[in-house]
């Protein structure tokens, strides 16, 4: 689709940020609403995570300050111990690391790799 389009890399995951974003209602706000507290996922993945015990290694990378609770990768870290599971924090960021914290987040990246 992207040759298609004459679209290189940055040029999609900016397009695509923009639609997954700026309409009602957005994925964004669809996520950030079923992390409300009173919200429930009906077959939440913490309870079939050590389905993935057999993986070598399972990165987990979050902003320090995101909505998003990292202690739910904290927890996947202790259920997969035959798992090298590992809880990245990027400091000073928040939802969108790879946005807001760009080099970081690519160092982080090239490193697991």
């Amino acid at each position: 689709l992207s040759k298609n389009l004459g679209l290189n890399g940055s040029q999609i995951c900016c397009e695509y940020l923009y639609a997954a974003n700026a309409f009602f209602p957005s994925g964004e706000q669809a996520f950030f609403n079923m992390m409300n507290k009173y919200c429930m996922a009906k077959q939440p993945l913490i309870h079939r995570i050590s389905g993935l015990n057999h993986l070598k290694k399972l990165y987990f990378i979050y902003g320090k300050n995101s909505f998003i609770d990292y202690q739910a990768g904290m927890k996947a870290q202790e259920i997969l111990d035959k798992t090298k599971t590992l809880v990245h924090l990027i400091p000073q960021t928040e939802h969108i690391p790879q946005i807001q914290a760009s080099e970081k987040f690519n160092d982080l990246v090239q490193e697991i790799l």
